[in-house]
C-alpha cells in the first residue's frame, strides 16, 4: 500500500491523511516537510529522507516507496503540495512499468488554491490553476494557457510565480494586454500567511511570493480583503422615483445619453449618459463597479458606481433590457434574467 499525502502545512491535513501518517510502516519526505508533521509518524516506522528537490531524486522515492509496497509494507509518500515537483501522477507512471500491482491511495488535504484563498479573503470564482515551476513545458504552452484564462475571465492562480523570472515578465505582458491596470492580484507567501493585494500594473519580482491570485472583472477590494462576488438576488420594493422614470421609460419619455434639461446633471463624475438614471438591477449589492452598502442602514449606495451610466455599457443594457422589459414590476420579476444582462454587459464594457 502507499499513501501519497501532499500538503501546505499540518493544519491543512485531514483526519484521514493524519491516520494514514499513523499506520505507515515507512514514510518517504523532505526533511523540511517531515518536521513539519513528525510528531504524528509512529516511533516504529522506518523514515527516508529526501534531500534535495529534484525529479530525478522524487522518481527514485518513488522507485523505493513501490518495493517496499511490494515487500508487503505500508507506505507514505509525504511532500509539500506548492514544491517544484510532487508524488501524485510520477507514482502513478513508474508503478505501470510493473506488471505486480499495489494499491494507491491519495490522501486529499487542504489544497493550496482554497489555503491560499482563505488568507486573502474570498477571491475565488471559476478558477484557473498554473504552475509556472515545471521545466519540461515550453513557455508557448504556458502562454497560451495565461491568454485563454484571462480572456475568458477566470480567477488565475498561479502557483510558484517567481520560479523563473522571464517567465513572470511575459505574465505580465500578457496580462496586461488583457485586463486593465488596476486590476487585483493577491500575492501570497504560504510559508508566513502573509498576503499583499496590489493592482496588476505594481506587480514585480520583488514580491515574496509563493503564490499569486489573479482577480477577475468582478473582484474588488474591501478593507484588506480581495472579493470575487458570487450572484445572489436581493428583490425590493419599487419606490416611487423609480417607478415613474420606467413609466417614461415604456413610454420611450426618458434620456437617452445626457439629460441637459436634468437640475442635478452632472450627478456623477465622468457621466457620459442619462438612460438609466435609476438602475434597472438595483439593488445589485455587488461592489465591483464600486456600489456599496451604507452600515447598519440596510440601504445600497450607488453613488459611486459609474459605470451604468457610461456609454458603451447603456447601449449594451438597452439591446438586452428592451426584448424583455414590458411592465414596472418586471424589475422584481425578472430580477435573475436582468442580472444576467448586467453580468454579461459588465464583461464586455468594464
Amino acid at each position: 500500500m502507499i499513501n501519497i499525502i501532499e500538503f501546505i502545512n499540518k493544519k491543512s491535513l485531514t483526519l484521514a491523511s493524519i491516520n494514514a501518517i499513523k499506520e505507515s510502516d515507512i514514510i518517504i519526505s523532505y526533511n523540511y516537510d517531515f518536521e513539519k508533521v513528525k510528531d504524528l509518524v509512529n516511533q516504529q516506522s522506518e523514515v527516508f529522507f529526501i534531500e534535495n528537490i529534484e525529479e530525478d531524486l522524487n522518481i527514485n522515492a518513488c522507485e523505493l516507496a513501490l518495493s517496499k509496497s511490494f515487500e508487503g509494507k505500508n507506505v507514505s509518500l509525504i511532500s509539500n503540495e506548492y514544491l517544484k515537483f510532487g508524488f501524485n501522477s510520477l507514482i502513478y507512471q513508474i508503478a505501470s512499468k510493473y506488471s505486480e500491482k499495489v494499491d494507491i491511495k491519495i490522501y486529499p488535504t487542504v489544497s493550496a488554491i482554497n489555503y491560499t484563498s482563505s488568507i486573502v479573503g474570498s477571491p475565488l470564482d471559476d478558477v484557473a490553476i498554473i504552475n509556472f515551476a515545471n521545466p519540461l513545458i515550453p513557455f508557448s504552452e504556458l502562454e497560451l494557457k495565461i491568454k485563454n484564462a484571462l480572456k475568458s475571465n477566470y480567477i488565475l492562480a498561479i502557483h510558484n510565480p517567481l520560479y523563473n523570472e522571464e517567465l513572470f515578465n511575459r505574465f505580465k505582458e500578457i496580462s496586461l494586454e488583457i485586463l486593465a491596470e488596476d486590476t487585483l492580484i493577491a500575492s501570497v507567501n504560504i510559508e508566513d500567511n502573509s498576503k499583499e493585494i496590489i493592482k496588476l500594473v505594481d506587480l514585480d519580482t520583488t514580491l515574496k511570493s509563493s503564490f499569486l491570485i489573479v482577480g477577475n472583472k468582478f473582484t474588488y477590494q474591501e478593507d484588506n480583503l480581495m472579493i470575487t462576488p458570487r450572484s445572489y438576488m436581493i428583490k425590493n420594493d419599487i419606490i416611487s422615483y423609480t417607478r415613474e422614470f420606467f413609466e417614461k421609460y415604456l413610454n420611450n419619455e426618458s434620456p437617452c445619453g445626457l439629460d441637459y434639461d436634468c437640475d442635478y446633471l452632472p450627478c456623477h463624475k465622468e457621466l457620459e449618459a442619462c438612460d438609466y438614471c435609476y438602475c434597472p438591477f438595483y439593488p445589485c449589492g455587488e461592489s465591483s463597479t464600486g456600489g456599496k452598502w451604507i452600515k447598519d442602514k440596510n440601504v445600497w449606495d450607488c453613488q459611486e458606481c459609474i459605470w451604468i451610466h457610461t456609454e458603451s455599457a447603456d447601449k449594451c443594457i438597452r439591446e438586452k433590457f428592451d426584448k424583455i422589459f414590458t411592465e414596472v414590476e418586471d424589475l422584481n420579476l425578472k430580477k435573475e434574467e436582468l442580472l444576467r444582462i448586467r453580468r454579461e454587459c459588465l464583461f464586455k464594457t468594464k
